[in-house]
């Protein structure tokens, strides 16, 4: 793990359910899918509402820490290096990924560094539009 816990738990946001097993994917983007549930992002342009902090299966409560937070999520900096201030959007994977590409959505601010797959860093959910 790259990242260090932030000093206090995020505030979850209640109110939301699993809309597929997502009992593998903590720290993933969560993209709104349909009446109060969501799954995990796929694509830079997806409307992501933040990060999936529990593990639920299909239909169960899940733990979202909504922008605004800091809190912790899965990167891929193997698709490019992440450093303090790395804005991030989703992969296909609904992992975090650096970008700088004009009309991508982004989630987050990076606060930690990442060159690996699979790290799991601190961010701030601080969700903006590239726009070049």
């Amino acid at each position: 793990m790259a990242g260090v816990a932030p000093d206090r738990p995020p505030v979850i946001m209640p109110g939301f359910v699993a809309a597929a097993d997502l009992s593998a994917k903590q720290y993933h983007i969560a993209l709104y899918s349909a009446a109060n549930k969501l799954t995990v992002a796929s694509a830079a342009t997806d409307l992501m509402v933040g990060v999936i902090y529990n593990e639920p299966y299909t239909g169960e409560p899940i733990e979202l820490v909504p922008p605004g937070q800091v809190c912790l999520m899965i990167v891929d900096g193997n698709a490019g290096a992440i450093v303090p201030g790395t804005r991030l959007t989703s992969d296909a994977s609904g992992h975090g990924i650096a970008t700088v590409t004009n009309l991508d959505r982004v989630i987050a601010i990076a606060l930690d560094n990442s060159s690996a797959a699979g790290d799991v860093i601190c961010v701030a959910l601080i969700p903006s539009d590239v726009s070049l």
